[in-house]
């Protein structure tokens, strides 16, 4: 469930960004565009990474493994035998593509602290800032001009994350299809192994 359940998420942050406060309300909210923007990309790229956690997980239980959770990482469950006799590199390679683009991004936030950069945002955030330290003078754009810039950054951004939930809910459905015949084996030799005693 919490596999599936990722790409909508996913899809509530991208909402989260075509249905955003507008003009005025940032300041009554006493937050900057950028903060706003920065706080749910941050979520974005967490729930991108918790899907390909979830998706080594469920595959090494699925297995049998008989690994700690914690010990499943991709290489000890991707090359393990039973992984290679029932196919399943390519559907965990399919979700670790849609994921590990942004892993990086996620650990230099997670590890270090580090804000993400958020190209399609960035010039409007820095704009914004400085506006801001200047006691709210309009330097470079006027606040119309800031707002224009802001939704059509937001728009682009939205359309990425909404794209990448699509990719992830087509790999998702790909390496579930492909766990039923090791789960319905195990579920029949478990049965079995029950029924024998």
């Amino acid at each position: 469930m919490r596999l599936t359940d990722l790409p909508e998420q996913l899809r509530v942050v991208a909402n989260f960004l075509v249905h955003r406060p507008k003009g005025r309300a940032f300041k009554k909210l006493g937050i900057r565009r950028g903060e706003y923007v920065t706080y749910h990309y941050r979520s974005f790229i967490v729930l991108l990474q918790t899907a390909s956690d979830v998706a080594i997980r469920l595959t090494g239980m699925t297995l049998a493994l008989g690994l700690n959770p914690r010990e499943m990482k991709y290489s000890t469950v991707v090359e393990n035998d039973w992984a290679t006799r029932w196919k399943l590199k390519a559907p965990l390679d399919r979700v670790q593509q849609v994921t590990s683009p942004l892993k990086r991004t996620r650990n230099e936030w997670i590890h270090a602290g580090e804000a993400p950069l958020i190209e399609s945002t960035h010039m409007v955030d820095l704009v914004e800032f400085t506006q801001h330290l200047s006691g709210g003078t309009e330097l470079w754009l006027s606040e119309k001009q800031l707002e224009e810039a802001f939704d059509e950054s937001c728009d682009e951004l939205a359309e990425q994350i909404s794209e990448r939930a699509k990719a992830l809910h087509d790999a998702v459905e790909v390496l579930l299809t492909a766990l039923q015949a090791p789960f319905g084996y195990w579920s029949r030799r478990l049965e079995s192994d029950w029924r024998s005693r």
